[in-house]
């Protein structure tokens, strides 16, 4: 199949390396940089130094026309990316890969078919060619809106060393997703620790399992079974740092208003340890942005 991917970080490399073996894949990238390297040297999956060679554009070369669209940057640069997938072919088959919810909304009003998912594998962007693969995982995808045969899509995606799970339901499997990232990636990113040790000390444990409860009330899940989920997500990645706390200590944009904020915009009862959160990393994020422009 042809399939293109928007997004040159770690999950967008991980995805084209992968994929590119059994598929003629174009990565999308927004910097000529990027570009340049990766036509020149391919991706490379660190540690085994394997390479996959693709075919790789900038963005504002523009999108050609593909069997599926995978679309990896992060919620708060969707905004940016509207007008070019508005101009996607009805044909063609978009896959949103996002963090929260607050992508649903504007994927619903896409003419193409859409599918959304989330990935869970582990993955470290070490250069602009080169991903670390740091845990292995399943892609899920669901079904949201158009004509797509969702079960003969997922097949031809499949992979034995890179499994594909086609589920019945998006709200759920998002919403899953969302508990996890809403109680480890803040928490992580506040206390400036990896995801392991949130478990290791009560006092955050403490809080990990209220932010749980919350966002649980919100959701409408389970809070046994999630907690639960989250105990296991945070064990099983106990030595990885977030992607907010990454984001953070680049000084980059994070996607707390996607997770967090999704969260309060959607709740209907009072949510305080989610709502203080939410300032608590702004202004961490805001302090960060300070001492950048102080050096």
């Amino acid at each position: 199949m042809e399939i293109g991917i928007i997004g040159g970080g770690a999950t967008g490399m991980l995805l084209a390396h992968y994929l590119g073996d059994n598929h003629q894949v174009t990565l999308y990238v927004r910097r000529k940089e990027q570009a340049a390297s990766i036509e020149s040297k391919g991706i490379q999956l660190a540690v085994t130094n394997i390479t996959t060679i693709i075919h790789v554009r900038q963005i504002d070369e523009g999108i050609r026309n593909h069997a599926i669209l995978f679309v990896c940057v992060k919620q708060n640069h969707l905004d940016h990316l509207t007008p070019v997938l508005n101009k996607i072919a009805d044909s063609t088959t978009v896959i949103f890969l996002q963090n929260g919810m607050a992508h649903i909304e504007k994927a619903k009003e896409l003419s193409a078919n859409v599918m959304v998912g989330v990935i869970e594998h582990g993955a470290l962007k070490v250069s602009d060619h080169t991903v670390r693969h740091s845990g292995k995982g399943i892609i899920r995808v669901a079904y949201l809106t158009g004509s797509v045969d969702s079960i003969s899509l997922v097949e031809r995606l499949n992979q034995e060393n890179f499994p594909f799970v086609l589920e019945p339901d998006y709200y759920p499997m998002l919403a899953k997703k969302l508990v996890i990232n809403a109680v480890i990636n803040p928490l992580t990113a506040l206390f400036e620790i990896r995801n392991g040790q949130l478990l290791d000390n009560p006092f955050l444990t403490q809080l990990a399992r209220q932010l749980c409860r919350e966002a649980c009330q919100v959701l409408h899940l389970d809070e046994i079974e999630e907690w639960t989920n989250v105990m296991q997500i945070a064990r099983a990645t106990a030595g990885n740092y977030s992607s907010m706390y990454k984001d953070i200590t680049n000084g980059r944009t994070t996607e707390i208003d996607a997770i967090t904020g999704y969260l309060l915009k959607n709740s209907t009862e009072q949510i305080s340890g989610h709502a203080l959160l939410l300032q608590a990393i702004k202004a961490k994020q805001y302090e960060k942005r300070k001492e950048g422009e102080d050096e």
